[in-house]
């Protein structure tokens, strides 16, 4: 368990003394059970290296939970707690069964789910989605195309476009701190467009100005199909524009299969923003690939949760495709046949 870390399925808590760490634990447990469920390990640190740090009284802490549980979390949740003993040290191993009644509850109202290695507040159309058990897909206009500037050239690089997108689909607004608000007047200037697939050299980005801007593109999201190819975790960029001196991207969610339009680096989401960050420094130099065929291991590397991730590329399309910051449980078929066969190696 601690080779994967922090997971959709898994988390870890060196300590559990305080009230908040305790009430961190809580949330994991909710967002567990609004999920597909999962373990939550107490005194065990998510990095293999680390010692062992155990717990001083497992079964105090034990009990104390258990109670939280019951009068926290509404509606109740099935969960059980072990007492395990790991290098001489007493842990506990909460295992939580997947919710029937969703959505569960913290008091006083949050809602939780697992999201990548992470614990986060369910979006409307998450809660939605645990209610009815679809997702809710609203109708709301895409944004109005970019007004020619003076000189009679568009603004955006090419768009991406999406053959596998779900019939009749509706562009969804994203939760995310770049909020809705009227384009700011064309710069006139056209960048270089980027391949289709997003990672070939680009041009490094314009400085960002002093302060954050006050005027940027609506973000929104656009239903697709799974890509048979992809790990069904991570983050793929796609496209990239500037406007008036900022960036923006167009992102493939690999995990619910989305677009999400006119994302810009100070965007609220790590995975998002380090996908970006990893973009704007250039094009893959496939020497430093590991390659099984047409499927390769770029890095792999520990975030500070203590979660694995890995960077992934294919080259079966012709130009590289870079899948970001993908986790073990994201990788099946022909990618876990390359991951195993990379451990074996090391």
């Amino acid at each position: 368990a601690r080779l994967e870390g922090n997971t959709a399925h898994q988390a870890f808590h060196e300590s559990a003394t305080s009230k908040r760490s305790q009430g961190v634990i809580l949330r994991d447990v909710v967002a567990l059970a609004n999920s597909a469920g999962g373990s939550i390990f107490l005194g065990v640190s998510p990095s293999e290296k680390r010692p062992i740090a155990g717990l001083d009284d497992a079964t105090s802490l034990s009990a104390e939970l258990m109670r939280d549980v019951a009068a926290q979390i509404t509606p109740p949740v099935d969960v059980t707690c072990a007492t395990l003993e790991s290098d001489g040290k007493p842990i506990l191993v909460l295992t939580v069964a997947e919710g029937t009644h969703k959505p569960h509850a913290i008091a006083p109202g949050g809602i939780f789910v697992r999201r990548e290695a992470e614990s986060a507040q369910a979006t409307r159309d998450e809660i939605v989605h645990m209610v009815t058990g679809v997702s809710e897909i609203p109708t709301v206009a895409a944004p109005p195309a970019a007004p020619a500037s003076p000189n009679g050239r568009g603004r955006r690089a090419s768009a991406v476009t999406a053959p596998n997108a779900v019939p009749g689909s509706a562009p969804i607004p994203a939760t995310s701190r770049e909020k809705a608000k009227p384009a700011a007047p064309a710069s006139g200037r056209r960048p270089a467009a980027p391949k289709a697939n997003g990672n070939a050299n680009v041009a490094a980005p314009l400085a960002s100005p002093a302060a954050p801007p006050t005027d940027l593109l609506e973000v929104y999201e656009e239903l697709v199909v799974a890509d048979p190819v992809a790990p069904t975790t991570g983050i793929e960029v796609l496209d990239a524009f500037e406007q008036d001196g900022t960036w923006y991207y167009t992102l493939r969610d690999l995990r619910y299969h989305k677009l999400i339009h006119n994302v810009t680096k100070l965007t609220d989401r790590r995975l998002w923003r380090a996908a970006i960050a990893q973009r704007e420094k250039g094009s893959l130099d496939e020497s430093d690939v590991r390659w099984d065929g047409d499927y390769g291991i770029w890095r792999s590397y520990r975030q500070r949760s203590g979660d694995r991730r890995h960077d992934l590329v294919y080259r079966g399309d012709g130009d590289p495709r870079i899948f970001f910051g993908v986790n073990e449980t994201g990788m099946d078929g022909r990618w876990r046949i390359l991951l195993d066969a990379t451990k074996a190696t090391r």
